[in-house]
């Protein structure tokens, strides 16, 4: 499987060019961090979209995604998982 970082951003910057579309750019350029397995770096971009965006779910889901995938201890996963639910308490996946 070839990971194509380059054509990922360009598809983030098409991504922004919508209105109101920045956060999801955003968290798109985050996965990519993700893919590539810097987790370090796309824990402090989610933290500091989740601050600047502090009713938006998609931050706080992707940090629980991150520590799962980090292997970040059970509480720190845990304690993820409940920013999402105070803000949505029905969000399946993080029920």
């Amino acid at each position: 499987m070839r990971s194509d970082w380059e054509s990922l951003e360009q598809a983030a910057v098409r991504i922004e060019g919508f209105a109101g579309c920045g956060l999801e750019a955003a968290l798109f350029r985050v996965r990519g961090l993700m893919g590539r397995g810097d987790f370090a770096q796309a824990r402090a971009r989610l933290e500091a979209l989740a601050a600047e965006h502090p009713r938006a779910i998609g931050p706080r889901w992707l940090q629980s995604v991150v520590c799962v995938q980090d292997g970040s201890d059970p509480e720190t996963i845990e304690r993820a998982l409940r920013q999402v639910l105070l803000l949505d308490p029905t969000h399946a996946s993080a029920q």
